[in-house]
């Protein structure tokens, strides 16, 4: 019984073994020969490992020769008999110049690059509204490979359009901020337009709309209720900065600051919106400032007045929500505004105590 027990068992195990390979099936195996760049951009490298110097830099659609594979890496040779050492995942067998479309640039002075990178070398710049032929395209959709006669450069994807340069309608962004996406429907975005930014209205379609940023960028917004050819700009009035170092931004995400003005310098205010910021010129541009920043007289002597939120719980000794809470607010407590750092304001509360609290955490009236 246990001899025969032990016999099932002993075939159950090498019906097993026989079925199982004994090493796992490899990903599809790159020949050698003409082969092309599969990846936006790829390292050429003098040795086998990402950590050694990088000879070249090649990009998507490009043709180079392999001369060997080995593991994970391909032994390619460029035209001038130069060896080194490539990724095969970076690699394909098949031609990569598969795209072949018409592209009309939709900005001036458009540069074209040697590689797939903002960083490479510019080869050249287009003209407003010429065509090209696109003969690959990244897999991000960010590149374009485009060809000239017999020669081949790079430009970014949402400067160019499949349809003819055209003049379209100029409108204006209404609400706080909206996102540019490569694509209609898409979360992947290239762009953020602005209160009070303009743009050119391409096209109206199944809820969304194809614009025409100022830039020359071409995308999409998923919400078409947010574009006006009225122009939002129409507030015109000056106002005063409260206190020493308060930044000016080029988004309404209010981050990176361009800039910083000092108290009681004039801004002038183009557009406010509810979210708590105003859209603002200054030295013949637009930027977007804090509106708790912001009065229609100049700041006292002993700074402004302004008054805690119910948000405002605590002052901290340092401008983050990490640091040590060094004094207890309640709404409506009078707090003066006597400067900025980081993302924090400076302030001092009535009984004398100096620290930190967030600009969404003040109000301009005790209610």
């Amino acid at each position: 019984m246990i001899k025969s027990i032990l016999r099932r068992t002993a075939a159950i195990l090498m019906c097993i073994v026989l079925t199982v390979p004994l090493f796992p099936t490899a990903a599809s195996a790159l020949s050698k020969g003409a082969v092309y760049v599969s990846a936006t951009t790829a390292g050429v490298y003098a040795s086998k490992s990402t950590s050694a110097k990088k000879i070249a830099t090649v990009s998507f659609g490009q043709k180079i020769k392999c001369t060997a594979v080995s593991g994970k890496w391909a032994t390619v040779k460029n035209s001038a008999g130069k060896t080194g050492y490539m990724l095969k995942s970076e690699l394909s067998d098949k031609d990569t110049n598969t795209y072949k479309k018409t592209v009309y640039i939709q900005k001036d002075g458009l540069k074209v690059r040697m590689n797939a990178s903002t960083g490479s070398k510019t080869i050249g710049k287009l003209k407003l509204g010429d065509d090209y032929i696109a003969v690959a395209k990244s897999l991000n959709g960010r590149w374009l490979r485009i060809k000239n006669g017999k020669h081949y450069g790079y430009v970014q994807t949402v400067y160019t359009d499949t349809s003819p340069y055209k003049k379209g309608t100029k409108v204006y962004m209404t609400e706080s901020r909206i996102s540019v996406t490569i694509a209609p429907h898409s979360w992947d975005n290239i762009g953020t337009i602005n209160l009070g930014q303009s743009c050119t209205l391409l096209e109206k379609k199944n809820g969304y709309a194809k614009v025409r940023a100022g830039n020359g960028m071409v995308g999409y917004i998923n919400d078409t209720s947010c574009l006006s050819t009225k122009n939002p700009n129409t507030l015109n009035k000056t106002l005063y900065v409260q206190a020493n170092n308060m930044a000016y931004y080029p988004n309404a995400m209010l981050k990176n600051p361009a800039g910083v003005l000092n108290k009681n310098a004039p801004v002038k205010v183009v557009a406010h919106h509810s979210d708590g910021w105003y859209r603002v010129k200054i030295k013949g541009k637009y930027y977007y400032m804090d509106d708790i920043v912001l009065h229609e007289s100049k700041a006292p002597a002993k700074g402004r007045t302004y008054y805690a939120t119910s948000f405002c719980k605590h002052i901290y000794q340092k401008p983050s929500i990490s640091a040590k809470k060094i004094a207890t607010v309640k709404k409506g407590d009078p707090l003066i505004l006597l400067g900025r750092k980081g993302s924090g304001l400076k302030v001092k509360n009535a009984d004398g105590i100096i620290g930190y609290v967030l600009s969404s955490e003040l109000s301009k009236t005790p209610g």
